[in-house]
């Protein structure tokens, strides 16, 4: 069913796969919590292989880098998301949430989660914090 599919997509097709199924799937996580470099590289690899991939059989050869794929369309790209990149912007989104409204019911579990009365700004990364 896999071949069917690929063979038969266009590359219109596959933007429109990654773009709206792919990239997709890890927002919410990404909004929570910070995914490992590692993941994001194994996504936007598995992206790109889906990207070149013409069949199974066929060899899988990527004619330019990730970098360009990533960037935005008015510049050339295609616009898909940089995952690192896309991880931290939310993780910013939250942050800039918290700040402006910190009467919200979620902002006082936080801060008293993870913050417990002091700065956010002096703050250090713990081995146990998500």
């Amino acid at each position: 069913m896999r071949e069917w599919k690929e063979k038969f997509l266009s590359q219109a097709g596959k933007e429109v796969m990654l773009k709206l199924v792919i990239l997709a799937l890890p927002t919410y996580a990404m909004s929570c919590c910070k995914l490992p470099k590692t993941l994001c590289m194994d996504i936007c690899r598995e992206m790109a292989k889906f990207w070149w991939r013409e069949s199974e059989e066929a060899k899988k050869i990527h004619w330019t880098e990730w970098e360009k794929l990533s960037e935005v369309k008015g510049k050339g790209g295609l616009g898909l998301r940089d995952l690192q990149c896309f991880n931290k912007a939310t993780l910013v989104k939250q942050l800039w949430r918290l700040l402006k409204n910190p009467n919200l019911p979620v902002s006082r579990v936080i801060k008293g989660r993870y913050f417990k009365g002091a700065s956010i700004w002096k703050m250090k990364e713990r081995g146990g914090d998500s």
